[in-house]
């Protein structure tokens, strides 16, 4: 009998669920300015790892 009740629940509970997990934007205010000192790699920078990848996974091949 129990397990059918909690069956019953189960879509009501994992709504509310749902609604507590979801990131409130005043909470996570400060989480936001942490990330964005970090800037993003320049395009030379993203151009030099994946030329260094390539030629490691050329090394690799010719072994």
């Amino acid at each position: 009998i129990r397990e059918a009740a909690a069956s019953s629940n189960l879509g009501e509970e994992s709504e509310a669920l749902e609604s507590t997990t979801s990131p409130d934007v005043n909470n996570y205010g400060d989480h936001g300015r942490k990330t964005s000192k970090r800037s993003a790699p320049s395009v030379s920078e993203i151009e030099e790892f994946f030329a260094a990848f390539d030629k490691e996974e050329q090394r690799r091949f010719t072994e």
